[in-house]
């Protein structure tokens, strides 16, 4: 009883912030994860692939959009994305002339709890690819 008393008396002369911390995640709660980037050289085959899973690790059923833009912003693709036999979502897209840096954003509505993920990265396209012409 006393240690008890004790112990109260020595929190009475605290208090606890509980405010502006983040709480943990619930075990159904939807996190996407971007699993591609790269650099590309122009006309070369492309895709962004984002996977969608329940913080225990399950694949989690969406309907996600993919959204690129190109080095000045603007509007480069915004594609609804496919699921493939692994449970990812992706785009595919052929890079374009212009060379840089391209932001992109995959935005997924989770279908059990409508929970909108969103994730976003880079990739960068070079420019021509340089091919060795071997002549005899």
């Amino acid at each position: 009883m006393a240690i008890v008393s004790v112990a109260a008396a020595i929190w009475a002369g605290f208090s606890v912030k509980t405010e502006g911390l983040t709480p943990l995640p619930a075990q159904d709660d939807a996190v996407l994860n971007i699993v591609s980037n790269t650099e590309y050289y122009i006309g070369d085959a492309g895709q962004v692939i984002a996977e969608v899973r329940a913080m225990n690790g399950s694949n989690l059923q969406a309907n996600c959009t993919i959204s690129i833009w190109y080095p000045d912003k603007s509007s480069f693709l915004v594609a609804s994305a496919q699921n493939s036999a692994s449970g990812n979502y992706f785009t595919n897209f052929t890079a374009p002339n212009v060379t840089g840096v391209y932001e992109y954003r995959a935005s997924c509505l989770v279908a059990r709890n409508n929970q909108t993920v969103v994730g976003s990265k880079s990739f960068h396209i070079l420019g021509l690819r340089m091919r060795a012409w071997v002549t005899s």
